[in-house]
């Protein structure tokens, strides 16, 4: 995985790092210093000579600033490139220190000549120390600070302009021009010390050659440049504003002061005003592309750079010249005033969000060799372009044209540049429109864009797809022209060629892979790529089935994989679900998150077609995994329900149980509030409360209610007796349990209450804690039903008990994040959504119930039918005919009672049934395919994985197997002597926090580096499917051979299908171990089995030495056989014999 970069953050934290603050202060400082003296000199002159000569005078000052640009740029990016730019930087400082005690000494002579020449040689400093310095930043700054350290930068610029224009003023007003030469020293000396904190480096090209004659070093640098057409054109582009920018701040601040008699203050405060706002477009700048060097805001910023300038030309044509002398008040109070000041912020601001994108280009594009010299260019070409349009106002005011006509002028020509401007970047134009539209109407927010510029070349970015506007969604934000793959027939509408602008259309035919071999050559040419997986929109909110066409082409370019999620669109009126399906909206927020890049993990041994499903395979399970970690956030399970209610809607059906209880998500968090408050006064926070309850709404109204207040539901397995209970008392410190009077007396477990009270335990029933809540805590839930409640997800959540099969139960504790990271790895992989509904049986103490039969859907967003016992096997198939569900739980025991009395029509609603638990009989899968058209989907888990680790889905199914490892899970296989495959170990979310037993006080033993052995020895094959050999503790060792007990059980079943069989090993004298079967059905017995397995070819070894036939195998109140009950059996009998 990629390492996640430094959060962007401010951009002032650059000010904090020492690769920026002394180039930012040197460059700062160096600003206050130029402009400082320059104002000094200028009021000065203004003072000392005739209006007319003092304005001449001001007009050779400015061109003395300007000509060194075009004389020694060139000399300077040579210089700048063939030396080590922090030595570079210190020289033009070090020389400006001495040009200021030059300044110094011209300002006591009284000399306007030698403060000219002064002024040439700042002007000649500026030159050299211009290319150094934005060569600087691109070496220094990570890629994404570029951009902000360009908004400082520019900031930066202008504000020291300003208060160093102010400065220079009030010095030479307050103490004469020595004070302000003297500040001008002190300035640049400090200047020059912060340089002495830059960061060495190397030389960008040793070998260049500097030119004795600047000329032909210009030309050079022009053709250079324009070499380059990208960068020529930025290069334009920002030379343009810089002399709109120079036409609007050498006039319009003339113009108010001699026009409309405007007070220095005034003029102070529009200065002020423009700086602000090229600092405010920076920042704005900064925070649009959000780290990124991009184009995209050009168009819209020239576009506004030139209706901000129409407006502040309209604002002048309101104004009439005032003979009282005008200050800021006025300017603030009088509306046409006010307009100019609004408009001329606005101008500066859209110049701010103009200058800092395409520096950053600029910097960005150039080769670091020559980055220099391209900045120089530039230099040159904004010194000329400057000169240009100041030499245009002055041939214009010169004619008689009115100062205030220059804007119109000037409105009229930003319109011009504006118009180029999106001609010459049309894609960026459409994204940056493409943008604010969909900013404006679906908050579309973007995650984790740095994750395809880590990726490097040759990436495919492969996203979910839920909506028509998908494509062009990711189109308006990924930066560059990527090749996008699109349908062939959607290619041919007319309403998708506009938006070929924006990336390389490929036309994909899916019935002939190879016309995607053009597509390869560009990716692998190192161009990027979107390619979406599912190749069509889904029609069920999740992730539908994956086409091979994006792993062959993955695979066949060498590319990485950038994964990418699309969350919003699918509520909107473009997308392919039905009203049914999902909640409406006409402006989805959308959420784009990018993923760290991967590469899909194939055997380079595999060729042809086994090569083509497994990296189909490895695409698919990429995919899902993204899924789930985009949906995979720490939250407590109410906390999930409150967000899957405000998803759904609050009146939407959340649960239903057989005695008429209708909770909707509404009254779910209401009632949680209501018996969760009511138990907490009979507890204390974090305390582990016994929950012994049946599978109906009220049950699951305590569970999640002691959740909600931060108690931790234990819960009692009402059919494992009392020594079972003792011990989960013991294990997990109860000392309050919550029960029924009515389900005790039905159920008759008073002897288990009385366990309880023996063991010191309190007994409260929900007949007593009804009468508790009156109207008042009922108003109080009701207010309280829609806050998103807070607490620790990474705690306990509940705690279940193993199911005693082999031994003693343990407690298993399960954070809230274990279940809810199950529910979303079931949801990765599975199409669930708003018109599915469970039928859940099973009972809640189980986590197959628990997780699947209310966790699941109450999070998902999904109605669910409790019913209180999985034993009813008449009234289960009549409560899914009423109820009509879409999908149900249940083991193959309790299975195969539903198929005894199901009617055929009885299931026609359920589109799937989720088995585990124990091994699906492939008896049990036939009669629900044949009888019902119901697909059973196998799966396999444990109470420790809280529970599912992995299952069959309509997607990826392979019967016989209990189908792949859900997302996020870790697997590793432990080899066990002489038997094939290995001990499945697993790490991963829905990994327990660990066991609870009895004796230990309450504590909990934490897994081993968060490896859970799961004691099951399985097999994978080359897809990926898991198939399940035995338990460890499942193996009988005869004569020094491992005999499956799992395995016999098999070999029962196909000779003797539709009873159940149950193998144990009991001890044996003679060879330490004898296999028994016991069975419902063995007609024929032993010897029958050994003719049936002499057929089929197995060896007599894996057959039983002794079958027993029982009426009914002992059970658990899973449906699982109990064999420690049925080995104390079988050991009785023999003994008794």
């Amino acid at each position: 995985m990629t390492p996640e970069p430094e959060p962007q953050g401010s951009p002032f934290r650059l000010l904090t790092k020492r690769r920026f603050w002394p180039l930012f202060g040197a460059m700062f400082l160096g600003g206050l210093n130029d402009n400082l003296f320059r104002a000094a000199i200028v009021l000065y002159v203004v003072q000392s000579v005739s209006p007319n000569q003092g304005a001449t005078i001001g007009l050779i000052a400015g061109a003395l600033l300007v000509i060194p640009y075009f004389l020694f740029s060139s000399t300077a990016g040579v210089i700048t490139d063939k030396f080590e730019k922090a030595r570079v930087l210190r020289w033009t400082k070090a020389a400006e220190v001495g040009i200021a005690c030059l300044g110094a000494i011209a300002c006591f002579s009284g000399s306007i000549t030698f403060m000219m020449i002064v002024m040439f040689f700042l002007g000649t400093q500026m030159a050299f120390f211009a290319p150094a310095k934005y060569a600087w930043l691109p070496e220094r700054l990570r890629e994404d600070e570029l951009v902000a350290g360009n908004t400082l930068v520019e900031a930066g610029t202008f504000l020291a302009t300003l208060i160093g224009t102010a400065v220079g003023g009030l010095a030479v007003a307050g103490g004469g021009l020595m004070l302000a030469a003297g500040l001008a020293v002190i300035c640049a000396a400090l200047g020059f010390l912060c340089t002495f904190g830059l960061e060495e480096g190397r030389a960008a090209d040793p070998d260049l050659k500097l030119s004795p004659n600047p000329i032909p070093g210009t030309i050079d640098l022009f053709h250079h440049a324009r070499s380059r057409k990208s960068t020529w054109r930025a290069i334009l582009m920002l030379s343009w504003f810089w002399a709109a920018g120079g036409i609007c701040l050498s006039n319009l601040p003339a113009w108010v002061k001699d026009d409309l008699h405007g007070s220095e203050a005034a003029t102070t405060f529009l200065l002020t005003l423009f700086a602000a706002g090229v600092g405010l477009g920076s920042f704005m700048a900064n925070r649009i592309v959000k780290g990124r060097v991009s184009l995209w805001p050009v168009p819209a910023a020239t576009i506004g750079f030139a209706l901000t300038t129409i407006l502040l030309y309209g604002s002048l044509i309101f104004l009439a010249a005032d003979t009282r002398q005008m200050g800021v008040a006025d300017f603030l109070q009088h509306p046409s005033l006010l307009a100019l000041c609004i408009g001329f912020l606005l101008v500066a601001i859209m110049g701010g969000l103009l200058a800092v994108p395409l520096y950053a280009f600029i910097q960005h594009s150039a080769g670091a060799d020559e980055r220099a010299r391209i900045i120089a260019a530039n230099n040159v070409v904004t010194a000329a372009i400057m000169t240009a349009a100041a030499l245009a106002c002055a041939g214009m005011t010169g004619l008689g044209l009115p100062v205030r006509e220059l804007f119109l002028v000037l409105a009229v020509a930003n319109t011009i540049y504006a118009i180029i401007v999106v001609r010459l970047l049309p894609a960026e134009a459409l994204q940056g429109a493409l943008r604010s539209i969909f900013k404006t109407w679906l908050r579309v927010e973007i995650r984790g864009m740095e994750h395809i510029e880590a990726a490097g070349p040759r990436v495919v970015i492969a996203p979910n797809h839920v909506s028509l506007a998908d494509g062009v969604l990711l189109a308006a934000y990924l930066e560059g022209r990527p090749a996008i793959a699109i349908d062939v027939q959607q290619a041919a509408l007319w309403y998708i060629r506009p938006f070929a602008k924006l990336a390389n259309l490929y036309p994909i035919d899916h019935a002939r892979p190879l016309a995607a071999k053009a597509l390869v050559q560009r990716i692998a040419s190192g161009e990027r790529a979107l390619i979406f997986p599912e190749g069509a929109i889904s029609r069920t909110g999740a992730l539908m089935k994956v086409y091979p066409g994006t792993a062959w082409v993955v695979d066949k370019a060498a590319a990485v994989v950038v994964p990418a999620r699309i969350e919003g669109p699918e509520r909107s009126f473009l997308s392919y679900l039905k009203n049914g399906q999902v909640r409406r909206s006409l402006a989805p927020k959308t959420i784009i998150t990018f993923f760290p890049a991967q590469r899909l993990e194939i055997d380079p041994e595999l060729k042809g077609r086994r090569r083509r499903i497994a990296s189909s395979t490895a695409m698919a399970d990429l995919m899902a995994r993204t899924q789930f970690e985009h949906e995979y956030r720490p939250q407590t399970i109410p906390a999930a329900i409150v967000e899957s209610a405000r998803r759904v809607g609050w009146r939407r059906l959340a649960i239903e149980d057989p005695l008429g209880t209708r909770l909707t998500y509404g009254r779910l968090m209401a009632g949680l509030h209501a018996v969760g408050a009511e138990l907490a006064l009979e507890t204390r926070p974090g305390e582990r409360v016994g929950v012994m309850l049946p599978s109906l709404a009220p049950t699951a109204l305590t569970i999640l209610g002691l959740m909600l207040h931060g108690r931790t539901p234990a819960m009692i397995n009402f059919s494992a007796g009392t020594k079972a209970l003792r011990a989960a008392i013991d294990a997990a410190q109860i000392r309050l349990m919550v029960t029924s009077d009515a389900f005790v007396t039905q159920a008759k477990l008073e002897p288990l209450v009385d366990a309880a009270r023996e063991a010191g335990v309190r007994i409260l029933t929900l007949e007593s804690l009804r009468p508790r809540i009156g109207a008042m805590a009922k108003l109080k839930a009701m207010l309280r039903s829609r806050r998103v409640p807070a607490g620790d997800p990474f705690g306990e959540a509940v705690i279940l008990f193993t199911s005693g099969s082999e031994g003693l139960p343990k407690g298993v504790a399960l954070s809230h994040m274990n279940l809810l990271a199950n529910a979303v790895q079931v949801r990765a992989v599975m199409d669930l959504d708003m018109r599915d509904s469970a039928l859940n049986a099973l009972p809640l103490f189980h986590s197959f119930g628990l997780t699947g039969g209310l966790i699941l859907p109450l999070t998902i967003g999904i109605r669910t039918i409790l019913y209180p016992s999985p034993l009813h096997y008449r009234v289960v198939p009549e409560m899914a005919y009423n109820f009509e569900p879409t999908f149900m739980f249940g083991t193959d025991t309790f299975l195969n009672g539903y198929a005894r009395m199901a009617d055929a029509y009885d299931f026609r609603s359920v589109r799937a049934i989720f088995a585990g638990a124990e091994p699906l009989r492939e008896t049990t899968r036939h009669i629900y395919a044949e009888r019902f058209g119901v697909r059973i989907l196998e799966g396999y888990g444990a109470t420790e994985t809280a529970p599912v680790i992995a299952i069959n889905t309509p997607k990826q199914v392979k019967p016989g197997t209990v189908g792949r490892l859900l997302p996020g899970l870790s697997a590793r296989l432990e080899p066990v002597e002489g038997l094939e495959g290995g001990r499945l170990l697993l790490k991963g979310p829905n990994v327990m926090l660990g066991y609870l037993r009895a004796g230990k006080g309450g504590v909990i033993e934490p897994t081993e580096e968060g490896w859970f052995d799961t004691g099951d020895v399985v097999i994978f094959d080359e897809n990926g499917f898991l198939s399940i050999k035995g338990r460890v503790k499942r193996f009988a060792k005869i004569g020094g051979e491992m005999v499956s007990l799992s395995a016999v059980e098999e070999l029962a079943e196909r000779v003797w299908p539709g009873g159940r069989h149950a193998a144990v090993a009991l001890p044996d004298a003679r060879k330490g171990e004898r296999v028994v079967l016991a069975s419902e059905g063995a007609a024929g017995g032993r010897d029958s089995l050994l003719r049936a397995a002499r057929e089929m070819g197995v060896p007599e070894i894996m057959t039983p030495a002794e079958v027993v036939e029982l009426k009914a195998l002992p059970l658990l109140g899973s449906g699982k056989i109990d064999y420690v009950a049925l080995k104390a059996d079988l050991l009785q009998q023999r003994e008794a014999a």
